[in-house]
């Protein structure tokens, strides 16, 4: 799930989806038999492949919760209809028509959304949008069709509506390997040395989004440190004593 094309060129490793068992060796990761895993496994080894951790937990605690269920023989009181999305970080590009052919089978009278593991703060993880609430951010959203509260691309034309954000976050799957030409339609013409532009993407490290920013002088960041960040904090919640 969520494990979309990569740059094999830039994996140790074979083929990067394909994991394989590493342990450490005087601070690098070496791999070794992974077979072993299935006896006494060492909580230090690591498993390195592309999509290895990404959206995992919350999938296996559904079929999980399912299975005990299922063993308790207890049954829901109502019916439950899964739908799993394989291409999220492409932008979803086959779900709508899918759900729209079989709606029928799909109605429902609840939706649950599960992406992303629990934040380690316990805190609803909902949009970048209460993150920068929190931080006094001033921010609104942009949209290709024009909703309320919501900026549509054409609006941002206008200069006096552009130079009010000095802050812009991609935070679209636009420009990510292997559709790196793609980018966010902004007018980048506006763009100053006052500007920041942040990308959720980090592969490539440099997206168009990022490059075009940079000509004209705004400071750039990719979406990398935030990847090990998450690590870290999942890590350290998972992982205290």
């Amino acid at each position: 799930m969520d494990g979309q094309p990569v740059d094999p060129s830039k994996w140790n490793q074979k083929d990067p989806f394909i994991p394989i068992l590493t342990e450490n060796v005087n601070g690098k990761w070496k791999e070794i038999d992974r077979n072993k895993i299935l006896n006494k496994p060492n909580p230090n080894w690591r498993i390195f492949g592309r999509s290895t951790s990404d959206d995992k937990g919350p999938p296996m605690m559904l079929v999980n919760a399912l299975e005990t269920l299922n063993k308790l023989n207890i049954q829901p009181k109502f019916n439950i209809k899964l739908i799993i999305d394989f291409q999220e970080e492409m932008g979803s590009p086959t779900i709508v028509d899918a759900v729209s052919k079989f709606k029928e089978k799909l109605k429902s009278d609840y939706l649950l959304i599960i992406d992303g593991p629990r934040h380690p703060s316990n805190k609803p993880t909902l949009t970048f949008g209460l993150a920068l609430k929190e931080l006094n951010i001033d921010h609104n959203f942009v949209s290709r069709k024009k909703r309320k509260n919501v900026f549509s691309y054409e609006e941002l034309l206008d200069i006096k509506i552009f130079s009010n954000y000095k802050l812009i976050i991609n935070t679209t799957p636009l420009g990510m390997y292997p559709k790196i030409n793609l980018l966010p339609n902004i007018p980048y013409r506006l763009i100053t040395k006052n500007y920041y532009l942040y990308d959720l993407v980090y592969n490539p490290e440099t997206t168009r989004f990022l490059e075009k920013g940079k000509r004209k002088g705004a400071k750039i960041k990719n979406g990398l440190e935030m990847l090990h960040l998450q690590a870290e904090l999942s890590w350290n919640y998972w992982n205290q004593k």
